[in-house]
């Protein structure tokens, strides 16, 4: 899941761009690895091919984006909470024949997979794969259909019904619910995905525990957002009661919350999580809010007992 803006300042909040210099110095002092996905000609070649197609594909006339938006207007309006509206929201954007959503990222490609996941191209076809907030599945479908990892080894999950079906109809194991509510076995996958939904997330703390309940010893989590996180996705009478971790003014300062979260988080649970590496691409997508690129960092966790 997602969300698009076609500014860099939303409701009085700013993004603030990541000072890299400072990123970099943590990043040498505490063990991980900072690394400029733009960099890479091949990353950034599919991302901009991907772009494209994507552009092509969720071509909207101004009309159809008008009632787009009207339509998640009204069902925002007409929620008790903010998840009910965040739900509902989706189901807006990625109900019905046309498509309405879509996404392109560095991790939809074989060179950002390598590079962001550092998984040995001899293990990936063994995987055992969760996507969570799985929208308009475009992972799982790369996982099957470019990293050929069968399609009884990837599950998808989301809070929208609309996105439930689609991973259904694509061939996955599909569940619908917040992560934590989830009848998914502990230790059950190699890898978790947590796709860009953070600042969507009324319970951070519970997503990254069950994120960590969910992988074996040896596991990876790659959580991907859009650093510094703002709660976009509440309703504003909520945005003041949510205790979100991501408290930093800027992205290097959520990172480290996100980082000291994981780790104290699985250190409750006896468990060891580290912070392998941060990897800084961006993301194309086409929403409710237009077509526009995204900055996307990922954060790459290993977890061991």
């Amino acid at each position: 899941m997602v969300r698009c803006y076609n500014s860099r300042v939303i409701g009085g909040l700013p993004k603030l761009s990541l000072n890299r210099n400072g990123l970099q110095k943590s990043a040498e002092a505490q063990g991980f690895s900072y690394i400029d996905g733009d960099t890479n000609p091949s990353i950034s070649s599919s991302l901009e091919r991907g772009g494209r197609e994507l552009k092509r594909r969720t071509n909207r006339t101004a009309g159809e984006q008008v009632r787009l938006i009207s339509s998640i207007f009204e069902v925002r309006s007409k929620s008790s909470n903010s998840d009910e509206a965040i739900a509902r929201s989706y189901d807006q954007e990625y109900g019905g024949e046309k498509p309405k959503y879509g996404y392109v990222s560095a991790l939809l490609s074989p060179e950002g997979f390598d590079l962001i996941t550092g998984i040995p191209k001899d293990k990936i076809n063994q995987l055992r794969v969760l996507d969570v907030g799985a929208g308009s599945n475009e992972f799982l479908r790369f996982c099957r259909d470019e990293l050929a990892i069968p399609a009884n080894q990837l599950s998808g999950s989301d809070v929208s019904g609309e996105s439930t079906k689609i991973i259904e109809n694509d061939g996955f194991s599909a569940h619908q619910g917040r992560i934590e509510t989830l009848d998914l076995p502990e230790r059950s996958f190699d890898l978790v995905y947590l796709s860009y939904f953070i600042d969507y997330d009324t319970d951070q703390a519970a997503t990254f525990g069950a994120a960590i309940d969910r992988v074996p010893s040896g596991g990876k989590i790659v959580l991907e957002g859009w650093f510094p996180v703002r709660p976009f996705g509440l309703l504003e009478k909520d945005r003041r009661d949510y205790s979100f971790i991501t408290k930093g003014k800027t992205a290097e300062e959520d990172i480290q919350l996100v980082r000291d979260a994981f780790q104290n988080i699985g250190k409750e649970k006896g468990r060891t999580v580290s912070l392998e590496k941060v990897v800084k691409t961006h993301r194309f997508v086409h929403s409710q809010y237009g077509f526009c690129k995204l900055d996307s960092y990922f954060l790459t966790f290993s977890v061991n007992d």
